[in-house]
């Protein structure tokens, strides 16, 4: 359980937690912490190259960073669902999170 990104004083719990951590560790670069400077990804690098180059390294990106970084959370498929015009892509991710099967999306 944590806090709820941008509501004062609330928690999130269960799936809602995971799914905010996963928000977290994508959207933050590399470098960015400066008490944890691995933390994070380099997807931001990919927003302004071919989808074709792009997609298969978003992927890559988004898979090493969780599995580093959320490691209660064992994911077995990332799909890019979308990429809109402010660069921000849409993940639909799954795994065994608590020995069951759950989809995120974030």
């Amino acid at each position: 359980m944590q806090l709820k990104l941008g509501a004062i004083g609330e928690m999130v719990e269960g799936i809602e937690d995971l799914r905010q951590r996963v928000r977290i560790v994508l959207e933050t670069p590399k470098g960015f912490d400066p008490h944890r400077p691995e933390f994070g990804s380099n997807i931001w690098q990919w927003l302004d190259r071919p989808f074709t180059e792009a997609m298969p390294n978003v992927i890559a990106e988004a898979y090493e960073a969780i599995e580093r970084w959320i490691t209660d959370f064992k994911v077995s498929q990332i799909k890019v669902e979308e990429a809109n015009e402010n660069g921000r892509f849409f993940f639909s991710i799954r795994g065994i999170w608590n020995g069951e099967a759950v989809e995120v999306e974030v």
